[in-house]
């Protein structure tokens, strides 16, 4: 047994537990870039292509081929390629994916946070005539009462679990107390990760694991957008080009350019999907991270409050035996 550890803590050896986490943390991290830099680039290749191969044929006079037989005649003349060749495509590729992920994954999940807000406070179990019934409904089940407080870990995330009965978990939510005014509210939730992650590393990982899905489906909803701008502009360049060719004369010539659309159309419904589809659930799993980073919090610590550090020295001695002190505290109520 290690001398900082005492009798009840039987965590496994923290430098096996580092090592896993390490592992964890960096096949997170290289997948959720790497997931979303693939996904841009096949959307805007499949975007802007068949555009470049028509401007191409405008600019050079060469009278352009339907899109199937172009698809065809391009593949037949790349399978002879050199595997040395391939390797250096793939590399470029894999790098090039890896850094658009990166630059989309690192980006702020609090906009398409606010957008499923938006969606969600919409629907019908939120529609009253009574404005405060309104705001309270949306405080408990969303833990924001409007757009603009839609900032993690939200301003009443308290009455958000006070609804659910995890009043156990309101000694860590601190940042609307007026003694802890000079912690900014990610403060609290970055201290607890913190604290965590060096003394039970071994609770980390699923902690890093769920931070890691945020990541991907808010990377993933920015990519969406920026395949929709992929989208338009193939189309335009498509349309201006083949409206150029025929001096701007609408007849039946334009029917077989119609194959020319027909990507730019299927992605950018497809990106459309999926940002919709995120919109309905980000809210909702960022609530589900806020409590899952203060139940693990709570577990950790409940044996061992000594590895605890300000501002959380009062959990020792108030809420050791699961008690809430919360005044307004829904569970009270009942």
């Amino acid at each position: 047994m290690r001398d900082d550890q005492d009798v009840r803590d039987v965590r496994p050896p923290k430098s096996v537990s580092m090592l896993k986490f390490a592992f964890q943390e960096f096949m997170f991290d290289f997948l959720g870039k790497l997931v979303p830099g693939t996904t841009l680039l096949i959307g805007a290749s499949f975007s802007l292509i068949p555009a470049t191969y028509l401007v191409f044929c405008l600019a050079s006079g060469v009278k352009p081929i339907s899109l199937m037989k172009f698809g065809g005649d391009f593949f037949n003349a790349i399978k002879n390629t050199p595997n040395t060749i391939w390797v250096m495509v793939f590399a470029i590729n894999f790098t090039l994916a890896y850094i658009i992920g990166h630059l989309h994954y690192r980006r702020d999940p609090q906009k398409p946070d606010q957008r499923s807000f938006k969606i969600l406070s919409k629907k019908p179990e939120f529609s009253t005539k009574d404005g405060k019934d309104r705001v309270t409904k949306l405080r408990e089940e969303l833990a924001c009462s409007k757009e603009e407080e839609v900032e993690f870990p939200y301003p009443y995330i308290k009455e958000y679990i006070g609804r659910r009965g995890l009043c156990h978990l309101c000694p860590f939510i601190l940042w609307k107390d007026s003694d802890h005014r000079h912690y900014s509210n990610k403060n609290y939730i970055n201290l607890l990760k913190i604290l965590i992650k060096y003394n039970f590393p071994e609770k980390y990982g699923s902690i890093i694991r769920n931070e890691a899905h945020i990541r991907l489906t808010s990377s993933s909803w920015y990519v969406s957008h920026t395949l929709r701008v992929f989208c338009i502009i193939g189309f335009a360049l498509v349309l201006i080009t083949v409206l150029i060719m025929h001096g701007f004369k609408l007849d039946k010539a334009y029917i077989p350019y119609i194959s020319f659309i027909m990507p730019q159309i299927f992605v950018f419904l497809a990106s459309e999907f999926m940002r919709t589809r995120i919109e309905k659930f980000i809210h909702h799993q960022r609530l589900r991270a806020v409590i899952f980073i203060l139940e693990t919090a709570f577990t950790a610590f409940r044996e061992s409050p000594q590895y605890l550090r300000p501002p959380f020295f009062d959990y020792d001695n108030n809420f050791s035996k699961g008690k809430c002190t919360e005044k307004n505290c829904e569970h009270k109520k009942k």
